[in-house]
């Protein structure tokens, strides 16, 4: 199983998904590093990001990821990016494991249970 995994290492609140990657060790799962949506690997992809949850979840639905307001080009976020695939067929869905800015002993279960019961289905 393959999880791409976005953030941005220079912003603490967007680092918590990089940082947690390089810590879990689950056998069978692959963390990649992805920060662009040019060269999809896959048509249902895995991503693990950060969000606005207390706790780490699982979201489906492409429509109920919450977009920032965008402003210029900087502001086309994963969100955005990935309701334009989903319109172009580029990908027929995803699985984002969304995760609070900041990652605590308790959130880092959570997420590795998360991420263990994904791979087992």
């Amino acid at each position: 199983m393959k999880i791409l995994v976005y953030g941005n290492p220079l912003i603490e609140e967007d680092s918590a998904a990089l940082k947690l990657s390089k810590i879990l060790k689950i056998p069978g799962v692959e963390f990649q590093e992805f920060d662009s949506l040019e060269d999809f690997p896959d048509k249902n992809p895995v991503i693990m990001d950060v969000g606005s949850t207390e706790k780490p979840r699982v979201l489906k639905d492409i429509s109920k990821i919450e977009k920032n307001q965008g402003y210029s080009t900087h502001d086309y976020d994963l969100a955005f990016q990935l309701k334009i695939m989903k319109k172009m067929n580029q990908i027929d869905s995803a699985t984002i494991i969304v995760l609070p800015k900041k990652i605590t002993e308790e959130s880092k279960v959570e997420a590795e249970r998360i991420i263990k019961e994904l791979k087992s289905t």
